[in-house]
């Protein structure tokens, strides 16, 4: 009795000895969760903090501001020609009341020396701005460029000729100008503001020099253009100056749309094909996977019948297609499923 509980007192010694252990491994299994939670007290602390500082500051500032207010004196202008703007602003009357106000602020405005200064200058620069390709205004064969105004400046521009068929107001040269020239007037009053300008030169203009390709385009024009008849149908001409012509339409885009179609539709069948099969994987896979106890039974009577792993297998594979139509691999059922 004595050497039983001898070893009693062992047994609960060692019992007690091996859980001591564990015991002290509490802490330190605690230790992670410890760690993670001071961090989020922290970020709790410094969210805290940020807002309340923000918050304190941004009430600081709005009081300082709206003790001492940027006091307005004046409102700056836009450019010249530029869309009226608006500004919002606070004024205070003597009873110490505050109001609010949306003042529209024009633009600059000019003075007669300053309008007259910039027309001035609008004026000598038309003589080298104007001329084109062409090298004199004694020599005009090609057409002028007559802008609505100049590069960096406020001025307007309004052009008229003396003769719109020669050269027209846009600086164009029309088609009844003689072979041997004619004189025209070109005139342009410059406007800013109040203040106006006059400007004007005496034009030589000749025909328009025109390439081989626009020559014969406007000769055509002009043949149909001088048609008369009072046919319901328009003649075109068989040939102009020497040139035997001979007219059709466009070819219409019909067969690039259909080869854009059909390429888009062939790109689109792609990945649709893809998908097909993918879907017959899956298919073939959720066939076997429920066929699977059968074909575990199948293999175990074959191999209790005496037939090698592999003759078993290339059996089970061959009574599958036969029954399923699906072909399957041994290789395939050996790696898949056994």
């Amino acid at each position: 009795m004595k050497s039983k509980t001898k070893l009693n007192s062992k047994t609960n010694l060692n019992s007690k000895a091996k859980l001591k252990p564990k015991a002290n491994l509490k802490p330190k299994a605690n230790l992670k969760p410890s760690l993670k939670d001071a961090k989020e007290q922290t970020l709790l602390r410094v969210s805290i903090f940020l807002i309340l500082f923000g918050n304190l500051l941004g009430i600081s500032l709005g009081l300082w501001q709206s003790r001492h207010p940027d006091i307005v004196t004046d409102l700056k202008r836009s450019e010249y020609n530029e869309s009226i703007h608006e500004e919002s602003l606070k004024f205070q009357t003597d009873d110490g009341k505050t109001h609010h106000i949306t003042l529209k602020v024009p633009s600059k405005t000019y003075s007669k020396e300053e309008s007259q200064t910039l027309l001035d200058e609008a004026s000598k620069k038309l003589d080298s701005s104007i001329l084109g390709k062409n090298k004199s205004f004694s020599s005009i064969h090609t057409p002028l460029s007559l802008p609505e105004s100049l590069p960096d400046c406020p001025v307007q521009l309004f052009w008229t000729t003396s003769d719109p068929k020669i050269l027209d107001y846009t600086g164009a040269i029309g088609e009844d100008v003689p072979s041997k020239g004619a004189s025209v007037t070109l005139r342009c009053q410059l406007s800013l503001e109040e203040e106006t300008l006059s400007w004007q030169k005496e034009l030589y203009v000749y025909p328009e020099k025109l390439s081989k390709e626009k020559s014969l385009n406007a000769s055509i024009q002009k043949a149909v253009t001088n048609d008369s008849s009072s046919n319901p149908t328009l003649a075109l001409p068989d040939s102009i100056d020497g040139q035997h012509l001979f007219f059709y339409k466009e070819p219409a885009k019909t067969g690039l749309f259909v080869c854009i179609f059909f390429s888009l539709l062939g790109f689109l069948l792609l990945p649709l094909k893809r998908q097909k099969e993918q879907e017959k994987i899956e298919k073939q896979k959720v066939l076997m996977q429920r066929d699977y106890p059968d074909l575990v039974s199948k293999l175990l009577l074959f191999l209790h019948a005496g037939l090698t792993i592999r003759a078993s297998l290339e059996k089970i594979a061959d009574d599958y297609q036969k029954i399923t139509g699906v072909k399957i691999c041994p290789n395939v059922l050996l790696t898949k499923h056994f």
